[in-house]
């Protein structure tokens, strides 16, 4: 069995309206605030009442929302030197993971001594973070409660995953209705890199008992919240079911590994900006058939809890229909099967390739794996 040491640091809170009490959890951390909040939401009301229980709990603050779909190293340092100037003291990121991995790194580069080029060029963090509070509106967060900060280097699109010496993350909320807010459409998106990152941790050659413990509770809460779309599931509505199983399984990620898929949509998403979303999602079929060669036992165990597959159906068998169960999603709704339909070159993903192939994240795939092999993944799916 892999070593396993494992320790939880940031607070969590998962409830319904608890973003509406955001004001009385933040001032433990800070009382000056650079609130970023993802510019896909300026149509909800969540800005309104996040500055409504801010206000209320007189906490100094300030609202940046231009940050972009894809923001990279120049954005970073154009937000450092407006969160520098307003003096902060904490970093509040409201939004999907592009957003929360953004707000991530201004809290980490806030109190460095160096530009940001320094430290993607390979000179470690001197210093700690601010305080940093996330409230995603995603099911889950890939890096949320690693200590990985993602950027990516405007000078080349290369993403890059420094290491802190410690998670970033002090406090996570979620609410499930911020992901209500999202629409059916992302809801489903999110469902199924959820999955994804549920099947990448579970066959990860870093899993340990805890991850495996959190992915099939977390496996569990998926279907029922899948099942429950149209009402209740045992008593929870489908977005407090799904909001469950994505904390779970990003705590599990933490504690064990991250996967191929993870890695080459991640990468895609900063080079090309394709959302992260729709490549997880084609890639993971071929991801499955992959892993299915050393780890059978394992993906057969997700379709049976994913209930695409009986306990008298034999492993290969479970396989097949998980893999036909992902595929019939995405033909409901209306997501391409193949990465072609992205309008990317097949030359043009050598490159995310091997972006890929050097992330430090590569060993806790399901098998060795080099950019070579990433690349055949990405011609299988293409």
């Amino acid at each position: 069995m892999a070593d396993f040491i494992f320790k939880i640091s940031p607070n969590i809170m998962l409830g319904t309206y608890l973003s509406s009490r955001l004001g009385q959890y933040a001032k433990d951390y800070a009382n000056r605030f650079m609130v970023i909040i993802d510019s896909a939401l300026q149509k909800t009301d969540i800005e309104a009442k996040l500055r409504t229980t801010l206000e209320d709990s007189k906490i100094d603050f300030f609202v940046y929302k231009e940050v972009p779909a894809n923001p990279d190293s120049s954005t970073l340092e154009k937000v450092l030197w407006l969160a520098r100037e307003a003096k902060i003291k904490g970093v509040i990121a409201v939004g999907s993971d592009n957003t929360t991995n953004f707000g991530k790194a201004v809290a980490m580069f806030y109190y460095q001594k160096n530009d940001v080029y320094s430290y993607i060029d390979n000179t470690e963090f001197e210093n700690d973070a601010l305080p940093f509070i996330c409230l995603s509106t995603n099911l889950h967060d890939k890096f949320l409660f690693s200590n990985r900060v993602l950027v990516v280097d405007a000078r080349n699109r290369k993403t890059v995953l420094l290491k802190s010496k410690k998670p970033v993350c002090d406090l996570v909320v979620i609410d499930p209705d911020f992901n209500i807010k999202n629409g059916e459409h992302q809801k489903f998106l999110d469902s199924m890199n959820c999955l994804n990152l549920a099947l990448e941790t579970y066959v990860s050659q870093k899993a340990n008992f805890f991850s495996d413990m959190l992915i099939e509770k977390a496996v569990s809460l998926l279907a029922a919240g899948l099942k429950a779309e149209d009402g209740l599931e045992d008593n929870q509505t489908s977005a407090e079911l799904l909001s469950e199983s994505g904390v779970l399984v990003s705590l599990a990620a933490a504690s064990s590994g991250y996967g191929a898929v993870s890695a080459l949509s991640t990468v895609m998403q900063g080079r090309f900006q394709i959302d992260s979303s729709f490549s997880t999602a084609i890639l993971m079929s071929s991801f499955i058939e992959d892993c299915s060669k050393i780890k059978l036992d394992k993906i057969a165990k997700i379709a049976k809890m994913m209930n695409v597959s009986t306990e008298a159906d034999s492993e290969e068998q479970a396989k097949t229909n998980l893999i036909n169960y992902i595929n019939d999603l995405l033909s409901k709704n209306n997501i391409p099967s193949k990465l072609k339909s992205l309008s990317v070159a097949m030359e043009q993903l050598a490159s995310v390739a091997e972006n890929a192939g050097n992330l430090d994240i590569i060993e806790g795939f399901h098998r060795s794996m080099n950019a070579d092999d990433l690349f055949e993944l990405v011609k299988q799916a293409y």
